[in-house]
């Protein structure tokens, strides 16, 4: 470990912006004013507690959507109106101001397709001054799934805010639930908060269906502190050792050969489009070439599985229970860069991107195993000549099922170690390896990293240790939140 201890004076503070679990996507702004309400029509049923389906939704610029126009803005919000009115969604239900502050906020609509994005942007509270914006934001899927995320200059509520989802017409008080953390509950769920004690900022809260007219739900909440800086490290071009990428390319003969530490990485893949995944989902994305398949199909379109798989557009449902015999036998070709139970509704994002090539580029950005809060990053690569390249940023997962398939009752040929060296296949169209608890595809990285062992205050010294930047010809340290920047050509990678 290289690590060093350097003493800073602060003597003025940077400008910072907002963070948090905002997609910046926000689309067309409605032209908000206070207390008004706005219609968006979307695209999939919205289906709001108890069951509701409508296209047309109404947003309320004080922080909360309904199911039906009689609803009208409210900015005196309480437990009985949010029980007693119409079925609702309230990711900050308080007295806000579109229009205060510096006047720069708004309320904006973006339907996605796969989602809809309803943001409250840069709005205060009520009588709130320039400087006090903040920006909430609601997105729904239409599996029913919502989720909420707060920036991290969301302040405490200010009044009795309330945070949640209700069926509302006259539903029976379930009792409050601390949203922080974990839970399940009943097709109403909220959090009211009366004592300036709102702790959902900078951070998101998930629900999603149960299947029995409830909800599970889950928050992540960033922590403002210790201040920790690490260098963008899921934007790193993997480091030399053990096998840190696949290139598959076609033999000509309707198989391939294997080259460990081959291909092309996308090492901008976080400046792509983020696609929406719930638990077990799967999205068709454009791939701008055709492709040759394993099984020798030509496509334009894959389907990507959340749980870490690509395949022919509608042959394949999700699937989480990885096994070679699924591998050989389903019904479409099989690209499985690593296929393993994942859940990017609990953390991690996965990106589309286009590589430095044209390649069409998947990455499974930070993306937890079920059940699990780890993280693992992957990232797969078609191109235009039918190569396929898989890269392993980042992975904890030590069972899973790596390779290409044709499918349909393809012939097993056997596993093979990815990582020992080529693999030709002479012509055959199916190439595996399986991990049961000996994941050798990547090793986590150290990653240059900044963490402030004291809080800055204007006026006095701080300490800041620096860990894991060795060879580097000079140091450069941001205080603030600026634009990221690539400082690799001067010795710091992964910046």
């Amino acid at each position: 470990m290289n690590a060093r201890i350097l003493a800073l004076a602060v003597s003025a503070i940077t400008a910072t912006t907002a963070t948090g679990q905002i997609n910046p996507a926000v689309g067309t702004p409605l032209g908000a004013t206070d207390d008004s309400i706005s219609m968006a029509t979307v695209s999939f049923p919205v289906v709001f507690p108890g069951g509701v389906a409508v296209n047309d939704i109404f947003i309320d610029s004080n922080g909360r959507i309904s199911s039906d126009a009689l609803e009208g803005s409210d900015f005196s919000e309480s437990t009985a109106e949010f029980f007693g009115e119409m079925p609702a969604m309230a990711p900050y239900w308080d007295d806000l101001n579109p229009i205060g502050g510096a006047g720069i906020g708004d309320v904006f609509f973006n339907d996605l397709g796969t989602s809809a994005l309803i943001t409250w942007q840069d709005v205060v509270l009520f009588g709130g001054a320039a400087g006090a914006e903040f920006t909430v934001q609601a997105e729904v899927f239409p599996d029913g799934t919502v989720r909420y995320g707060y920036d991290s200059r969301t302040p405490a509520f200010a009044n009795d805010g309330i945070a949640g989802l209700s069926e509302g017409n006259g539903v029976a008080d379930p009792g409050a639930s601390d949203l922080t953390g974990g839970g399940s509950s009943g097709g109403t769920v909220y959090e009211q908060f009366l004592a300036l004690d709102n702790d959902l900022n900078n951070g998101e809260l998930t629900f999603t269906p149960d299947g029995a007219g409830g909800y599970n739900w889950v928050s992540t909440i960033i922590a403002p502190t210790p201040s920790v800086v690490t260098v963008n490290g899921p934007a790193c071009t993997p480091l030399p050792g053990t096998n840190t990428s696949t290139l598959f390319t076609p033999d000509g003969a309707g198989g391939y050969n294997t080259t460990p530490n081959g291909g092309v990485i996308d090492t901008n893949f976080a400046a792509g489009t983020p696609i929406a995944f719930t638990d077990d989902s799967t999205n068709v994305l454009a791939l701008g070439f055709s492709f040759t398949m394993p099984n020798g199909n030509v496509v334009t379109d894959v389907e990507v599985d959340s749980n870490g798989r690509a395949f022919e557009p509608g042959l394949e449902a999700s699937d989480f229970s990885e096994s070679v015999a699924e591998l050989l036998g389903d019904p479409s070709a099989i690209l499985a860069p690593y296929w393993d139970d994942f859940n990017p509704s609990a953390g991690g994002q996965i990106w589309q991107s286009v590589g430095p090539g044209g390649e069409f580029v998947v990455t499974w950005d930070g993306v937890p195993q079920f059940g699990t809060t780890d993280s693992n990053t992957f990232q797969m690569v078609l191109a235009a000549d039918s190569s396929i390249t898989f890269n392993y940023i980042s992975l904890v997962s030590t069972d899973g099922i790596v390779g290409l398939s044709a499918g349909n009752g393809a012939v097993d040929p056997g596993a093979s170690d990815l990582s020992a060296g080529p693999v030709a296949t002479a012509g055959g169209n199916v190439v595996y390896e399986e991990f049961v608890a000996n994941n050798d595809l990547g090793t986590p990285q150290l990653l240059p990293s900044l963490a402030a062992l004291t809080n800055p205050v204007i006026g006095t010294n701080f300490d800041l240790l620096i860990e894991n930047n060795p060879g580097s010809i000079g140091d450069f340290y941001l205080l603030g939140n600026p634009s990221a920047f690539d400082l690799t050509p001067i010795g710091i990678p992964c910046s």
